[in-house]
């Protein structure tokens, strides 16, 4: 009985959840286009350096190596989503990025660009004051409000919001953690024989006595 036990334990395990790390960059982390070190000054606020795998990516990277300055009429658009596809359940994470540019506080008119992940606020991570040419790689925790929020989806969402007069730039955005994989259902074809294994098992059991 217990090596018939054994034997169904092996063939079950590979059937239940398990949880493996992540770790996943949108952009390519070559300092804004212009090579520079994390934490270093771009020599102008106004540029675009994507290349061409950039310029025709969909999954955020069309989003970095660019000033995002759109009162200016420089990169033009209202909010952009950065979607990493983490085909799971994130159960712990840390979101890291490298932004440029952030100058809140230096005019009344400069406001905080809003900051979401998976449609709820992040306070304060626009607030770290860079100047307008200098950078910061800056590192939060995902709460557990924002994993409640992003479970089933198999995603985890970050939305940039509205850029309201704050000359920006984004490198790279990068997330690790660790996902739960959802098991997977077993196969009729395997039901069917650990029933039959089964009711061999009784009738050989029933015989022996």
């Amino acid at each position: 009985m217990k090596k018939f036990l054994l034997f169904l334990s092996i063939i079950l395990i590979p059937l239940s959840t398990y949880a493996t790390p992540i770790n996943m960059t949108i952009g390519d982390n070559d300092g804004f286009g212009f090579g520079i070190a994390d934490n270093a000054s771009v020599s102008t606020p106004f540029y675009d350096n994507r290349d061409s795998n950039e310029l025709s990516a969909t999954d955020g990277s069309q989003h970095t190596d660019i000033a995002y300055y759109p009162h200016e009429g420089v990169y033009p658009i209202p909010a952009f989503d950065i979607i990493f596809p983490v085909m799971g359940n994130l159960i712990s994470g840390v979101f890291t990025f490298d932004v440029q540019g952030i100058q809140l506080g230096e005019r009344p008119d400069i406001q905080k660009i809003e900051i979401y992940f998976n449609g709820i606020l992040q306070e304060n991570l626009h607030s770290h004051y860079t100047g307008g040419r200098g950078s910061a790689v800056i590192s939060t925790n995902i709460s557990d409000e924002v994993l409640a929020a992003g479970q089933g989806s198999n995603e985890f969402v970050v939305t940039i919001g509205e850029n309201r007069w704050d000359a920006v730039g984004y490198d790279f955005f990068n997330l690790t953690g660790e996902v739960e994989i959802a098991a997977v259902p077993a196969p009729a074809s395997l039901m069917l024989l650990i029933a039959g294994l089964m009711c061999l098992f009784g009738r050989n059991h029933l015989l022996k006595k």
